[in-house]
């Protein structure tokens, strides 16, 4: 039951993204001068464990520093704390029809806005991360769309249409030169490699060894966290999709250990980024919408392995 639920449910958002991506055409980025952050060399830019990282190559120095610079009709300020091992800063970029901010504090969380004032209306795109979700809004007279994933490249399979729109135009405002888009391509292309020789047990066998974290034998719980520590990185889909009110303590003591050693906080890569994606059935079904008919037939045969479900390929013309 859960694996149809679970297809229905994602190929609803994706019908319905493709949908609200045809409702913003209109929209186009702003002529914005961001050059005191993009230009700045301190400040590098990041994917780490599928959240926005902005990192500082002087992160040893501790100070605070605030810039200011004028480039045409834009205003910019470019604020950070430097701390012993983090870095916190607030970037604006202000113009007549447009109003850009970037919010760091420290940890993961993260705001990126920017505001639009063109022919009398009024236009807001902002993406937010937290050490749970990242979420996008866009928000434009036609209406208002929010979109919350576990991840960032969650984000990008699942609404591809509209992270190419608004997205990715969004972040190349603070690194034009960070090729989002190019790494995006190569983590389709490392999943694409994987999918055909993944070998993953069903989830009645992953939630046996889940139950079997609570016996009263210590042996037991040994041998089920073995048994899942050797699925290795695509149990993460797993482990996302678990409900912890119906686990109990024990179950949640040793899924946290196994969560944190299967999650490390180190830069994305697209072998990294694919072993993580490739088990997880959200991702497959987004792909079954896909504009290339081979593309859509592989995520097919995927996801028929993973649910246990036959799955038929979508017309990508209706879809749209």
């Amino acid at each position: 039951m859960w694996q149809r639920m679970a297809v229905w449910m994602a190929c609803v958002s994706g019908s319905m993204a493709a949908l609200q991506a045809q409702e913003f055409t209109s929209w186009s980025a702003p002529t914005l001068s961001t050059s005191l952050l993009s230009g700045d060399c301190r400040l590098r830019f990041e994917v780490v464990s599928g959240r926005i990282a902005v990192r500082s190559v002087h992160w040893q120095t501790k100070r605070r520093e605030t810039r200011q610079a004028s480039e045409g009709n834009t205003h910019q300020s470019l604020t950070y704390f430097l701390g012993d091992t983090s870095l916190a800063l607030r970037y604006e970029a202000v113009a007549p029809d447009a109003r850009l901010v970037l919010e760091v504090p420290h940890g993961a969380d993260m705001s990126l806005e920017l505001h639009i004032s063109r022919d009398g209306k009024q236009m807001q795109v902002a993406y937010s991360q937290t050490p749970d979700h990242v979420q996008l809004v866009v928000e434009s007279p036609e209406g208002k769309q929010r979109f919350r994933h576990p991840s960032l490249w969650h984000l990008l399979f699942q609404q591809p249409e509209l992270s190419r729109t608004y997205l990715l135009p969004l972040f190349s405002l603070c690194r034009q030169s960070w090729s989002l888009e190019r790494q995006w391509r190569d983590v389709r292309r490392e999943l694409f490699l994987r999918a055909d020789s993944l070998r993953l047990p069903s989830r009645d066998q992953l939630m046996a060894w889940v139950r079997q974290l609570s016996s009263p034998r210590r042996q037991d719980r040994c041998t089920a966290m073995k048994q899942l520590q050797g699925v290795g990185q695509p149990l993460i889909a797993f482990l996302q999709s678990l409900d912890e009110s119906q686990l109990d303590r024990e179950q949640r003591y040793y899924l946290a250990r196994l969560r944190s050693s299967l999650v490390r906080p180190v830069t994305d890569t697209p072998h990294s980024v694919a072993a993580m994606l490739v088990g997880d059935p959200r991702i497959w079904t987004a792909l079954t919408y896909d504009a290339d008919a081979q593309t859509r037939t592989l995520a097919a045969r995927q996801l028929s392995r993973l649910t246990g479900q036959p799955v038929a390929t979508e017309d990508y013309a209706i879809s749209k």
